[in-house]
């Protein structure tokens, strides 16, 4: 059993929100990533897992379709009571794909994604002043999502998910990354 308090944040700040251009329905986009999530796991002991990530998303296009490209770092640290004391997980994501805006109406949009994933990672184990470092092979892997907006005026919230999928024969293997998306326009 797992008890998790997941906080994610996409924020399109108005830095990002200003570099937007539009030029016969064409726009391009930059949007900061950063997110924090805590999960306190019971198995294979009681411990805690914090996760933090940071990065980049670049889309451009029309709203039907649009290519995207995204870079993200990620940091997650899990702290036991017993050897090893600490696990460090280091990784690096870069996804591009193709993405799609529909709206439903002036107020409401759905936007759906899907494209390619690559990863870097790398793996810190600690237990008493021994640190061993493993460094995995990169790995490649499709991706899928789809997210529900809310736009009111110059201030929009986004909520979604986007499932990485290891392997189309196991759905159970998916790694979901949930998000909520604040943006603030000029």
């Amino acid at each position: 059993m797992k008890i998790f308090v997941l906080f994610t944040f996409l924020i399109s700040s108005l830095v990002a929100q200003a570099q937007r251009k539009s030029s016969n329905d064409i726009q391009y986009n930059i949007e900061p990533i950063l997110g924090f999530e805590t999960v306190y796991r019971v198995t294979p002991t009681p411990h805690t897992s914090t996760h933090t990530i940071y990065g980049v998303r670049l889309t451009g296009g029309i709203d039907l379709v649009s290519g995207e490209i995204e870079y993200t770092k990620g940091s997650d640290t899990e702290k036991y009571q017993t050897a090893p004391e600490t696990v460090k997980y280091n990784d690096e994501k870069v996804k591009a794909g193709l993405r799609s805006i529909f709206r439903l109406g002036p107020v409401f949009n759905i936007v759906t994604r899907f494209g390619g994933q690559a990863k870097k990672s790398t793996e810190e184990s600690t237990s008493g002043t021994i640190t061993t470092t493993t460094e995995k092979p990169i790995k490649y892997d499709p991706y899928a999502g789809a997210a529900l907006g809310l736009h009111l005026g110059r201030f929009a919230v986004n909520v979604g998910v986007t499932a990485v999928i290891p392997d189309v024969k196991d759905m159970t293997k998916n790694d979901y990354q949930y998000a909520v998306a604040i943006g603030l326009g000029i």
